[in-house]
């Protein structure tokens, strides 16, 4: 899915670097992930499965 987002460049920039991606859709991606992951531990967000 393509979308537009106004991101702060430097917090993007410092977040691609401390991850070892490439892209910013890659450390976007893995940021979603974490948070999913993070919330669902702590029982805020329901699994999808």
């Amino acid at each position: 899915m393509r979308t537009t987002l106004d991101l702060p460049e430097k917090l993007l920039n410092e977040a691609m670097k401390v991850t070892h991606t490439g892209t910013k859709t890659a450390v976007i991606v893995k940021a979603l992930e974490e948070l999913v992951k993070d919330k669902r531990k702590i029982g805020i967000a329901p699994s999808t499965s």
